[in-house]
């Protein structure tokens, strides 16, 4: 990525520009543009860390079964109920 900082030709001495590969974004001192890349380079060139296996999070418990739809059916003349399992809690 090409960044360059330069006074802004249509207001000299009060505005800067950075410019990320054509794209330009007005800052209102050179110290604020040169503040704004700085950072954008850090972050840039901060190593990327990758969850590993052990400590990821899990997406869902497959344990967990969903909800029974709506309406539950009623026991009837030939109908049995089975027992849903207790819901479990998450915290």
């Amino acid at each position: 990525m090409k960044i360059l900082i330069k006074a802004s030709a249509k207001s000299p001495g009060s505005q800067w520009q950075v410019r990320l590969d054509g794209e330009a974004i007005t800052f209102r001192s050179e110290a604020e543009a040169r503040a704004f890349v700085d950072t954008l380079q850090a972050r840039i060139q901060a190593p990327t860390v990758s969850p590993s296996s052990s400590s990821a999070l899990p997406l869902a418990d497959p344990s967990i079964r969903p909800a029974p739809a709506w309406p539950l059916p009623v026991a009837g003349a030939g109908s049995t109920l089975q027992s849903l399992p207790p819901a479990r809690r998450t915290s």
